[in-house]
C-alpha cells in the first residue's frame, strides 16, 4: 500500500513537472511570436531581398543583395511636428502585388522599356494618443530597388503649417 502511494506520488510529480515545463515553453514562444513580426520581399530575379520587421513596437528594414546584406537591420523613424513616428507601432496587412510598368524613354538607349517588378505595401500604425498611419511602399526591380512612403491626411496635420 505504502508503495502505491509513493509511486502515484511520483507520477504526479512528474505529470506537474511536465506541466509547468509545457507552461513555460509555450509563454516563451508566445512572447517570440509577438515581440517580432517580419515580412519581406524578394525581387523578381530573386537577387534582391527587403525585409521589415517590429521589433517590440519598432520598425527595423534589411535590404540584401545576392544574399550580403547592403543594409542590415536599419531603423524607421519619423519627424513630425507632433511628435516622433517611431514607437508603438502596429503593422496591419501588407499587401503584395507583382506587375509590368510599360513607358517610353526620351533619350537613351533604349526608348520602350517593360519593367517587371514585385511590390509591397506596409501599412504602419501608430498605438498611441495621436494614431497616425504611415504607409511604405517597396518596390523591387530585376537590379533596384525604390521605397515611397505615403502619409494619411490627419487632422492634426492639416492645421499644422
Amino acid at each position: 500500500m505504502e508503495e502505491t502511494i509513493i509511486s502515484s506520488y511520483k507520477i504526479e510529480c512528474r505529470m506537474k513537472s511536465k506541466i509547468i515545463s509545457l507552461s513555460i515553453s509555450c509563454i516563451f514562444f508566445c512572447h517570440l511570436l509577438f515581440a517580432q513580426k517580419k515580412i519581406g520581399l524578394s525581387s523578381p530575379d530573386n537577387n534582391i531581398h527587403f525585409t521589415f520587421s517590429l521589433i517590440k513596437g519598432s520598425a527595423f528594414y534589411t535590404v540584401s543583395y545576392k544574399g550580403k546584406a547592403v543594409i542590415e537591420n536599419s531603423s524607421l523613424s519619423l519627424e513630425f511636428l507632433e511628435g516622433r513616428f517611431s514607437e508603438n507601432l502596429h503593422l496591419l496587412s501588407p499587401i503584395y502585388r507583382e506587375a509590368d510598368e510599360k513607358y517610353s524613354l526620351i533619350v537613351g538607349k533604349t526608348k520602350n522599356v517593360n519593367e517587371h517588378f514585385k511590390e509591397l505595401l506596409i501599412p504602419i500604425e501608430e498605438t498611441g494618443a495621436l494614431h497616425r498611419k504611415v504607409n511604405i511602399v517597396v518596390r523591387l526591380l530585376m537590379m533596384d530597388w525604390h521605397s515611397v512612403m505615403n502619409f494619411p491626411i490627419l487632422k492634426s496635420s492639416m492645421n499644422s503649417y
